[in-house]
């Protein structure tokens, strides 16, 4: 579980300063929509922000556009390239054991973080192709 900020340091090939999944790897930067927590809710899970692991949580946007190994912009500085759709649960999470799903495996957005900055509640997203 993640404890929600306003403003966190996003560090070049490495991930979110002292974030416990930070590191060289290719699962930087965790993402997911406000729409999949709403969905849980939906459910009857008591889910908040952060409670999947994800270090971004972005809402109204359309992410359809997204595509593997494209950049993901962050305000006006913090370019991240995306590396993986989904992951491989390793254990079963209380999420898990009483919905059979987990929204970071099926819908979470990895990134590597190629140009670090302060990424800030509220900054605009954009999508790009390579």
């Amino acid at each position: 579980e993640k404890t929600r900020v306003k403003s966190a340091l996003a560090i070049e090939n490495y991930g979110l300063q002292n974030d416990a999944h930070a590191g060289p790897g290719k699962r930087q930067l965790s993402m997911l929509t406000a729409d999949n927590l709403k969905g849980l809710q939906k459910k009857g899970i008591n889910v908040k922000p952060g409670d999947m692991g994800e270090n971004i949580l972005i809402d109204k946007l359309d992410i359809a556009p997204i595509k593997l190994n494209g950049r993901v912009i962050f305000g006006n500085d913090i370019i991240c390239r995306v590396t993986q759709f989904g992951k491989e649960c390793h254990s079963r999470c209380s999420i898990w054991e009483k919905l059979s799903e987990c929204s970071m495996s099926e819908r979470g957005i990895f990134m590597k973080v190629l140009k670090g900055g302060m990424l800030k509640t509220g900054d605009p997203v954009e999508f790009a192709d390579d």
